[in-house]
C-alpha cells in the first residue's frame, strides 16, 4: 500500500501564500485609501436587512408603482382629448345680446291736465253702480274692431279712463250693444282690474304694449298696457293703492267703453288773493277748497250688461246704457191692462194682468208700466240685502214727490213688499223692498212698448 499524503502541507503554504500576497498588495497601494472595516460591517448589515425583508412588501411597492402609472395615463388621456376638442383661436363663439326694452312712461300723452268737478263728467255712474267684482261689457261677435285712443281724466271723487273703440260701429244709437265685449276682473289681493278688449285688431292709440302710465292719485297707482295674451286682444292693468269701487260702462254716442274708478281728487284753482299783514308784497296765495268725497261703496255684487235695452236675471249691479243725452224718456199714463183697467201700471206674482210680451211671468214677480215711445234710456240698478234700487234717467219729468205703492199693507206677493218712488231732477228712482234677496232683471220691450222690472219669486 501506498501511503496516504496528508493535504495539510498544502493548506498551509496556501494560506500562506494569500496571506503574502494581501501583505504585497497593500505594500503596493502605496498613497490609496484605506477600507474601514466599520463601513464594510454597516454596508454587509444594511444589505442583510434588505434581503431579509418578507416578499409582502416588495408586492406593495408593484401596486403602488401600478395605480401612480395608470393615474398618470388617465390624466395624460384626459389632458389631450380636452386640447383636441378645445376651438382654434381662429374660432370664435357668438354670444348673444339681449336687448331690454326701457319701460315707456306714457303718462303725459294720455292724462288730461287738471282735475274737474263731478258736474263736468258726462254719464256719471249712481253711487250704487261702483263696485269691487268682475264686470263685462259689449256684444260676442267676428266683426273687427280698432282701439283708436286711450285717456284718463281726473274729477272730485273718481278717475275716468276712457278708451275709443270704432269700426263695426254701424247699428243704431239705442237699439244694440255695437261694441266688443270687454271684460274687467278685480283682483281684491292684489288691488289690480286686468281689462280685456276682445276683437281689437288695430291698436292706434299711443299707449304702446309695455307702457306705464303714473296716475298717482289718491286710489289709482299706475295704468299699464300689458302684452296681449291672444290674437286680437288688448290687456290693460289699473294698479289701485286700495281697494275700491268702479263701474265699467259703454257710451255710444262717443263711441266709449269706459272705466269709472272711486278716487279722491283735489281741484286746486289758483286764486289771489290779498296779502295778510306782514306778506310779501307780489306773493299769490292759493286758495284750496275743502271738497266733500262720497263715501265708496263696496257692495260685492256683478255688473250685468244689457245687449237689446235688457238685462239678464242675477244679484248683481245693472246697466243699461243707451247713450241717450236728452229727457224724453216717458210713460203712457194711463192705460188699459190685460184686465180692461184703466191703470197708471200693474204688478203682481205670476202677473195676469201685465200686457202680453215676449216675456214669461210664471214664478215672477212682475211690475209693468206702459212706454210712451221707444227711446231707452240710461239705467243703473243694484241689489242691497233685500233693497232693490233702479235709477232711470233722462225722464221728462223733472222733480216729482216721493210715492209708495201700495200706499197701505203690502203688494200681495210672496217676494215683493212694497215700492217707493220718486223723481229728482230727470232721474225717476224705484226702491223695491223686498221680503228676501232674489235675482231680478230689467226689461225694455220697444215692440209691444212695455217696461217690466221683474223679481224671481
Amino acid at each position: 500500500m501506498m501511503p496516504v499524503i496528508s493535504d495539510d502541507t498544502n493548506d498551509t503554504e496556501s494560506n500562506d501564500f494569500e496571506e503574502r500576497a494581501t501583505l504585497t498588495q497593500r505594500r503596493q497601494m502605496s498613497g490609496a485609501s484605506k477600507l474601514n472595516r466599520s463601513k464594510l460591517e454597516k454596508l454587509q448589515s444594511i444589505h442583510s436587512k434588505v434581503d431579509e425583508e418578507p416578499k409582502d412588501g416588495s408586492t406593495g411597492k408593484v401596486v403602488i408603482w401600478v395605480v401612480a402609472v395608470i393615474t398618470l395615463a388617465a390624466a395624460a388621456y384626459f389632458g389631450i382629448k380636452s386640447f383636441l376638442n378645445k376651438p382654434t383661436t381662429n374660432s370664435t363663439t357668438p354670444t348673444p345680446t339681449v336687448t331690454v326694452e326701457p319701460t315707456q312712461d306714457v303718462t303725459s300723452l294720455i292724462m288730461t291736465g287738471s282735475v274737474q268737478l263731478d258736474s263736468a263728467a258726462a254719464n256719471k255712474a249712481a253711487a250704487s253702480a261702483f263696485t269691487i267684482t268682475n264686470q263685462q261689457v259689449g256684444k260676442s261677435s267676428t266683426a273687427e274692431y280698432t282701439l283708436k285712443s286711450v285717456e284718463v281724466d281726473r274729477y272730485t271723487t273718481f278717475t275716468r279712463f276712457i278708451f275709443n273703440i270704432s269700426g263695426a260701429l254701424t247699428t243704431p244709437v239705442g237699439t244694440l250693444e255695437p261694441f266688443p265685449v270687454t271684460s274687467a276682473t278685480y283682483n281684491a289681493t292684489n288691488q289690480q282690474i286686468t281689462l280685456v278688449f276682445n276683437q281689437i285688431t288695430s291698436n292706434q292709440s299711443a299707449f304702446s304694449q309695455g307702457g306705464v302710465a303714473n296716475i298717482n292719485t289718491t286710489n289709482v297707482a299706475t295704468l299699464t298696457h300689458n302684452l296681449s295674451v291672444a290674437d286680437n286682444q288688448e290687456e290693460y292693468v289699473i294698479d289701485l293703492n286700495s281697494t275700491v269701487g268702479y263701474v265699467l260702462q259703454t257710451v255710444i254716442a262717443d263711441n266709449n267703453i269706459i272705466v269709472d274708478v272711486r278716487d279722491s281728487n283735489t281741484v286746486r284753482p289758483t286764486t289771489s288773493v290779498t296779502p295778510s299783514a306782514g306778506a310779501t308784497v307780489g306773493t299769490t296765495v292759493t286758495a284750496t277748497p275743502t271738497v266733500s268725497v262720497t263715501p265708496v261703496v263696496t257692495t260685492p255684487v256683478v255688473l250685468v250688461t244689457p245687449v237689446t235695452g235688457s238685462t239678464s236675471f242675477s244679484t248683481g249691479a245693472q246697466q243699461i246704457s243707451s247713450g241717450l243725452t236728452t229727457n224724453t224718456f216717458g210713460f203712457v199714463n194711463p192705460y188699459v191692462n190685460k184686465d180692461g183697467k184703466s191703470v197708471g201700471f200693474t204688478y203682481g206674482d205670476n202677473c195676469s194682468a201685465c200686457l202680453e210680451t215676449v216675456d214669461s211671468y210664471a214664478g215672477i214677480f212682475t211690475y209693468q208700466k206702459k212706454l210712451g215711445n221707444s227711446t231707452i234710456p240710461n239705467v243703473t240698478a243694484n241689489l242691497s240685502d233685500t233693497t232693490l234700487t233702479i235709477a232711470i234717467s233722462n225722464y221728462a219729468i223733472a222733480n216729482s214727490a216721493s210715492q209708495r205703492v201700495p200706499t197701505t199693507g203690502s203688494m200681495g206677493s210672496t217676494v215683493v213688499d212694497h215700492l217707493d218712488a220718486s223723481v229728482t231732477n230727470h232721474v225717476l228712482t224705484y226702491v223695491f223692498t223686498l221680503k228676501k234677496s232674489s235675482q231680478y232683471r230689467i226689461v225694455f220691450d220697444t215692440t209691444n212698448l212695455v217696461l217690466n222690472i221683474q223679481v224671481k219669486m
